[in-house]
């Protein structure tokens, strides 16, 4: 479940990368390798799936930390939505660019970074 909600989650910006709905872009701030970043983040967590570290938990323990991950990937999938359409997995400078302060922003200064690592704690 929680490999599916990875895919889920990293997906959505290959999926507008794919489709070319980053029509606005002025120039693109990353580096070449960094674009293929990406991908390399499924590596941890399929190596995971397929050889999993078994540790006897309670039940409720489990329940707990599904409930954690859910509530930080519903977050970070917030910080994604606040940021329209500057969201995207590389760093590109856009016309009308402008840093965004509003919804999970201004709490805290990363927030889908936030959402991923309490993700991951709910997930261990």
């Amino acid at each position: 479940m929680l490999l599916a909600a990875h895919v889920v989650f990293l997906s959505a910006a290959a999926l507008r990368i794919v489709r070319g709905q980053r029509a606005h872009l002025v120039r693109s701030q990353a580096a070449w390798w960094l674009q293929y970043y990406p991908p390399l983040v499924w590596v941890p967590f399929v190596l995971a799936y397929l050889v999993p570290l078994r540790v006897a938990l309670a039940d409720e323990l489990h329940i707990a930390g599904v409930a954690v991950a859910i509530a930080a990937a519903l977050f970070a999938a917030w910080a994604m939505w606040s940021l329209g359409r500057s969201y995207g997995i590389r760093m590109d400078l856009f016309e009308g660019h402008r840093v965004v302060t509003a919804g999970p922003y201004r709490i805290v200064r990363h927030p889908m970074y936030l959402g991923i690592l309490i993700f991951q704690i709910g997930a261990t």
